[in-house]
């Protein structure tokens, strides 16, 4: 079953009842080949499937997410085979993967809040202090926002928003399965048909 990301499990019990009624008509080494020759088309296009999917939901380039999508590993044989496809990257930085604008005082002396375009099309506040890097609020310095990581002027440290392994799980969730379980059917069929002539 392809994995992706953190905890994704891609449902493929549609196409294992079609692998059981075309198994019918093959012996168990036809139908592993079969299976196997399938998944591994299938894990080759989720970085395709994955990429597209994610920048319809979130303010990044479908580069930003191809980058995190490592190659698929196979596992198994004889019939029980199994796919992961490794999911990492650093996240994404406010202010440089996501437009931000904000985090400085206005002319009438009161601190603009700091945002961000990170889901597509909408912004977001960001808090008035970064917890897990200090305690301090943001702030934008040459187009990218910073944090002081100690109560002293130095140092800071980027502010991070999501990185890839985050966004297949949360809003493109619905896209990446339905475009996974599709596209795994469309090549059992075809794989059935070309390896087979049935």
């Amino acid at each position: 079953m392809p994995r992706v990301g953190l905890d994704l499990k891609v449902d493929t019990s549609e196409a294992m009842a079609l692998a059981d009624k075309l198994g019918a008509s093959l012996s168990g080494e036809q139908l592993d080949r079969l299976m196997y020759r399938t998944l591994k088309e299938t894990a080759r296009k989720v970085r395709t499937e994955t990429k597209r999917a994610v920048v319809q939901d979130y303010a990044v380039t479908q580069g930003f997410v191809a980058a995190g999508i490592k190659e698929p590993r196979m596992g198994g044989g004889g019939g029980r085979w199994s796919c992961i496809i490794p999911m990492d990257g650093k996240r994404g930085v406010i202010g440089q993967t996501f437009h931000a604008s904000g985090g400085k005082r206005s002319k009438r002396g009161y601190h603009l809040k700091l945002r961000a375009t990170i889901l597509r099309g909408q912004r977001s506040e960001l808090p008035a202090k970064m917890e897990h890097q200090g305690g301090n609020p943001p702030f934008m310095a040459g187009g990218v926002a910073f944090t002081r990581t100690t109560k002293q002027r130095l140092p800071i440290a980027r502010v991070v928003g999501l990185g890839v392994p985050q966004m297949p799980i949360n809003e493109s969730r619905p896209k990446v399965e339905a475009a996974i379980q599709k596209y795994m059917i469309e090549r059992l069929e075809h794989n059935f048909q070309h390896m087979f002539g049935k």
